[in-house]
């Protein structure tokens, strides 16, 4: 048994390392096509989104590590997690819109064929990082002595039905077993309601169909304000359709249409405006601006959405090279291929280490302990990915997904 283990763990170190080397592109693009369901001659020009996803992961890692140190007031530059696990809302409506705008708006299998994908795409790395949540709480306890986590071990059972139906972001049950799958819960129903957003855009046009969702979100939004701030499902939704959105750009522009050409000034305003919300937010304590502090962090994402929407569109048109050159780096383009397996066990080991680890040094300095943290934990967050993806993760990809 070991030694069985020790080879299918040596071949897919192998896999990883041939990946960095720029060998195995075929089998990428292959990987990328049963991910998404996005054409051969699309993906081979995406590989610039993975770049983007190494960079939020990492940045995500990062913010967490940021927390467990009970939020150290001179490193608040990774205090804006929330917004870059947002960006992946965005890449996630993109990838999965230009595919269908480029078969006309249909699902060329049926919308059923469509949500088993889906399924087998999100679900078994999800259930698995459940179990291995479960199992790290038995084994090590790790939200007890741990900042902002309850100190019991297990969770009800009633919680446990929750997250495994993935309405834990629903049901107010987000910290049960692990307050980091909100985001698995979140991705899963916006799934769901894709097709229905799809129709409306062949209903409605390409044009239209986007207004009339905005539309309804901020009548919602006007009809219950209590649901705007920056983890509300309905920015979740918005910034989906912006990458939808961008989706239907980027395949106006291979048709031959003429996008807007305001890209670059779109972008630069609403960085501008992020920025700004983002001062205020994090680097004030104005006492007027608490009360609006819901409505600030709803512009923020709006704003980086828009953001994201217009990066999207201009590195898919052949602008900012030397940034599409950055992010087709392939270090970094791998851990993009791996960052939906880091963002499920990242939060898992960080908690490990600072409870056995952290909290016995005799460190008073924040940053120090940050840094020590680091170096100790990612080595460790990488493997563990890096296992997670190739054992878990990918063999559903080449196994189940091409069946279904």
């Amino acid at each position: 048994m070991i030694a069985i283990l020790t080879w299918k763990v040596t071949g897919k170190l192998s896999f990883m390392i041939e990946v960095f080397r720029g060998r195995h592109n075929n089998e990428r693009e292959r990987v990328e096509r049963d991910m998404h369901g996005v054409g051969e001659r699309h993906a081979s020009h995406m590989y610039f989104i993975d770049g983007m996803r190494g960079v939020l992961i990492l940045y995500i890692v990062l913010h967490h590590i940021w927390v467990l140190m009970e939020s150290v007031r001179s490193l608040r530059i990774f205090s804006l997690g929330a917004y870059a696990v947002q960006g992946f809302f965005v890449f996630s409506g993109f990838v999965l819109a230009l595919s269908y705008f480029r078969r006309g708006i249909a699902f060329p299998r049926g919308v059923v064929a469509y949500i088993r994908r889906r399924v087998l795409r999100l679900l078994p790395s999800y259930y698995a990082g459940i179990l291995l949540s479960l199992l790290f709480l038995l084994l090590f306890n790790v939200k007890a002595g741990v900042p902002y986590f309850p100190s019991y071990v297990f969770p009800p059972l009633r919680e446990l039905v929750y997250n495994g139906l993935l309405v834990q972001n629903i049901t107010q049950s987000i910290g049960a077993v692990n307050g980091d799958y909100w985001f698995m819960a979140m991705e899963f129903q916006l799934s769901l309601l894709f097709p229905l957003i799809l129709l409306s855009f062949r209903i409605f046009g390409r044009a239209w169909a986007p207004a009339l969702w905005i539309a309804l979100i901020l009548s919602y939004l006007v009809l219950f304000p209590q649901k705007i701030g920056s983890g509300s499902s309905a920015l979740m939704l918005s910034l989906f359709l912006f990458g939808m959105l961008a989706a239907r750009l980027v395949h106006n522009r291979r048709q031959g249409q003429k996008a807007s050409d305001n890209l670059h000034y779109w972008a630069g305003g609403c960085l501008g405006a992020f920025m700004l919300a983002v001062f205020f937010l994090s680097f004030t304590q104005v006492p007027v601006l608490s009360t609006y502090r819901s409505f600030l962090e709803l512009i923020t994402g709006m704003s980086l959405g828009i953001v994201f929407l217009s990066l999207l569109v201009l590195l898919s048109s052949g602008s900012f090279r030397w940034m599409r050159r950055i992010l087709e780096w392939r270090p970094l383009m791998y851990l993009g291929m791996i960052s939906y397996s880091m963002y499920l066990v990242h939060s898992l080991i960080h908690r490990v280490f600072y409870k056995y680890v952290i909290s016995t040094f005799p460190l008073e300095d924040g940053v120090l302990k940050f840094l020590v943290l680091f170096v100790l934990d990612f080595p460790v967050v990488l493997l563990v990915s890096i296992l997670f993806f190739h054992l878990i993760e990918r063999p559903v990809w080449l196994r189940w997904l091409r069946k279904a």
